[in-house]
């Protein structure tokens, strides 16, 4: 059985997108794509899990302002 690919989109499409219906619901595809990618940046710089999981909070508060 095989399963529907996820339409893809652009993270122009995703910020235009949330931008237009700000909410939990049309921020997540960027959440998702980037959540891993953050999360490792700030682990790298920061040197323990604590400190990387605040900063990347920050960082999607302050894409969430």
């Amino acid at each position: 059985m095989s399963a529907i690919p996820p339409i893809a989109t652009t993270d122009r499409e995703c910020l235009e997108a949330w931008r237009r219906q700000r909410g939990v619901e049309s921020s997540r595809p960027l959440v998702e794509r980037y959540l891993a990618f953050v999360y490792s940046s700030a682990y790298r710089r920061t040197g323990t899990a604590q400190h990387a999981e605040e900063v990347t909070r920050a960082v999607f508060l302050v894409l969430a302002r």
